[in-house]
């Protein structure tokens, strides 16, 4: 009787272990998605406080001329969607804004500087076949069309390259 006791009792120790360590297990998944979400988040917002940044000072230097000035660069990555979940195939989201903060900064010196200055075709060769290393994989960059107004508006095609 004595052996069937503590047959019982191992038994429900090692359920109570058991439960434990999945229930710790299911816990660091869902905090991880959670902290995996917020980096993004924050890499995102980095990238937004350093164009507007960048903006403000060009738009402060040219602030006494009434010309029409080149105000703003929008930059709009065509990337193929994946068929399974409408991910960026090939194309996470932090490279995605990686790949979009360099595209401005290639820009940034055209902020503040009258729009009837700039060549349109040189603008679209800053970037235009350009490739971009972004850890282990590499990115090539084709301009598909470009708007040049107050906003510098350009659609581009990515292309990921093994």
């Amino acid at each position: 009787m004595n052996k069937v006791r503590w047959a019982y009792v191992f038994c429900f120790a090692v359920g109570v272990m058991a439960g434990v360590l999945i229930g710790v297990a299911t816990l660091n998944i869902l905090l991880s998605h959670r902290i995996d979400s917020y980096h993004r988040k924050i890499a995102q917002l980095q990238v937004d406080i350093r164009d507007k940044d960048v903006r403000l000072e060009k738009l402060e230097q040219s602030l006494n001329t009434q010309k029409y000035l080149l105000q703003d660069i929008e930059v709009i990555l065509l990337l193929a969607p994946d068929g399974e979940n409408n991910a960026i195939e090939g194309v996470d989201e932090i490279d995605r804004m990686e790949i979009e903060s360099n595209i401005r900064e290639k820009y940034a010196l055209l902020l503040g500087k009258e729009v009837e200055t700039l060549d349109a075709d040189l603008v679209m060769e800053i970037v235009d076949k350009r490739i971009f290393k972004i850890g282990p994989r590499e990115y090539r960059l084709h301009v598909v069309r470009l708007v040049l107004s107050e906003t510098l508006k350009m659609w581009i095609d990515v292309e990921v390259i093994d």
